[in-house]
């Protein structure tokens, strides 16, 4: 059976090959990339790519394990020459067997973060820091960022030189 897939690819790069069709796009590794929202007149209208393909698979759970082989190694490698940024993982995915009208829809809902307590415990420790001037202020700058960064490669680099600073 053949699957027509769809994927969102959130992006600031700006998809300009082939201007001079009515829709830019380009293909790689059998996947052709449209900007998400694109006209002549008004431009770049959102900050998004559309990944699609065709997949011969027996189900749609095959066809989307392929069509996730084939993006993945596209993904960081677009970011890489574009220098901007690019993410797949957490975007909505449609699903479609040819010559059905039914389809499956994959989305990925942001969620609120979850609070933690800084309680009499935490307060102790943090006046025992405070107090500490073995630990250079570097650390816990390197620290910090660490916690806000996203993504586990730049957490973990970003972690690597707060203990250098110790």
């Amino acid at each position: 059976m053949k699957y027509i897939i769809q994927w969102k690819i959130e992006t600031l790069a700006e998809n300009a090959v082939g201007m001079d069709a009515q829709q830019p796009h380009f293909s790689a590794g059998g996947i052709t990339f449209t900007h998400w929202e694109f006209n002549h007149r008004d431009g770049w209208l959102a900050d998004a790519w559309i990944a699609e393909a065709d997949v011969e698979a027996p189900d749609h759970k095959v066809a989307f394990e392929e069509f996730g082989r084939r993006l993945t190694p596209l993904i960081p490698r677009i970011s890489f020459v574009s220098q901007a940024y690019t993410e797949a993982r957490m975007q909505p995915v449609l699903i479609k067997k040819e010559g059905s009208e039914i389809g499956v829809f994959l989305d990925y809902f942001d969620s609120e973060p979850v609070g933690l307590m800084f309680m009499d415990k935490e307060k102790d420790a943090l006046d025992k820091l405070l107090a500490n001037t073995d630990i250079s202020d570097a650390f816990f700058n390197y620290w910090n960022d660490a916690v806000n960064t996203v993504g586990q490669t730049a957490k973990l680099l970003v972690m690597f030189s707060a203990i250098e600073a110790l």
